[in-house]
């Protein structure tokens, strides 16, 4: 009986041997599957990196070509057919007021070739839609009498130049009538505005003209 004993725990240390051996055989297994899944990702994770500087580089080349061609095919129709714009509006009625930009009751002319922009006659405001050296002339008749004011000023971006003042007054009784214009040249930007503005019209003006035009455009 003690011999029988002494035999079935010889058998079970040595199944026991063998069951911690092959335990470890499956650890170191799974241990370099892990390692060489790890140097896989690295090598993975090295070529994405390269392939992502790669695509930025191509990326960038093919937005500079883009926009080259995009200039040059810009350039060759200003070439073609340049950009032009002119607008005059006119209002023919007496108007009396103070602190108010000017409108026009119609067009005297308008021509052009851009899509946006121009003179919108409810406002009184003229939007550049190119960029250039642009020529503006504006015109009125004035009543002056009783030391009342025609003071009239040009607005570019609703702030005033002070270059284009234009005014009359009569400190008299009697009924006088005064012609007043300028022209100016000013550069404006795509977007800029100009404005005729009534500081103080409360003497009334007349026959009022206003025109804008494209005299040089820029090279863009």
């Amino acid at each position: 009986l003690y011999l029988k004993r002494l035999f079935v725990l010889t058998l079970l240390v040595v199944a026991l041997e063998g069951n911690v051996e092959e335990e470890s055989i499956d650890h170191l297994h799974t241990r370099k599957e892990l390692i060489q899944l790890k140097e896989e990702f690295r090598r993975f994770r090295e070529e994405a990196l390269m392939l992502k500087d790669h695509l930025e580089r191509e990326l960038k080349e093919t937005r500079g070509i883009i926009e080259k061609v995009t200039g040059e095919l810009k350039r060759e129709t200003i070439e073609r057919d340049p950009p032009n714009m002119f607008a005059c509006g006119s209002s023919d009625h007496w108007r009396y007021m103070t602190n108010q930009t000017i409108s026009y009751s119609k067009l005297l002319y308008f021509s052009t070739n851009l899509e946006e922009g121009g003179l919108d006659l409810a406002t009184g405001v003229f939007t550049s839609s190119f960029p250039g050296t642009y020529s503006v002339t504006w015109s009125m008749i004035a009543e002056a009498r009783d030391g009342k004011l025609s003071f009239v000023i040009l607005k570019k971006n609703h702030q005033d130049i002070r270059e284009t003042l234009t005014y009359s007054t009569y400190a008299g009784s009697e009924l006088s009538y005064d012609q007043l214009g300028r022209t100016i040249f000013l550069h404006l930007e795509e977007g800029d505005t100009l404005e005729l503005h009534c500081d103080d019209c409360s003497a009334g003006v007349d026959k009022t003209t206003f025109c804008v035009s494209l005299a040089q455009f820029d090279v863009i």
